[in-house]
């Protein structure tokens, strides 16, 4: 008997086992990755909101006295 024979039989299940394995890590890996970037876009969302209304009352300031000013000015 060759020895391609005796080894073939033998290790391709063990070849087989560890390539699955590793596929599934690899699922799962991608699988976190993607999981904690969409969580961050998330958090970055609502942190760009909060930015937005925090500044509100810094914008709608001005623009409230140009309207006052404006509606002084009718022609």
């Amino acid at each position: 008997m060759r020895v391609t024979e005796r080894v073939v039989p033998v290790f391709l299940p063990v070849l087989t086992a560890v390539l699955e394995g590793l596929w599934a890590v690899s699922t799962f890996v991608t699988a976190q990755h993607e999981a904690g970037a969409t969580a961050a876009k998330q958090v970055a969302d609502t942190a760009q909101a909060g930015l937005i209304e925090a500044q509100r009352p810094f914008l709608d300031k001005p623009l409230e006295l140009c309207m006052r000013a404006s509606k002084g000015l009718e022609f």
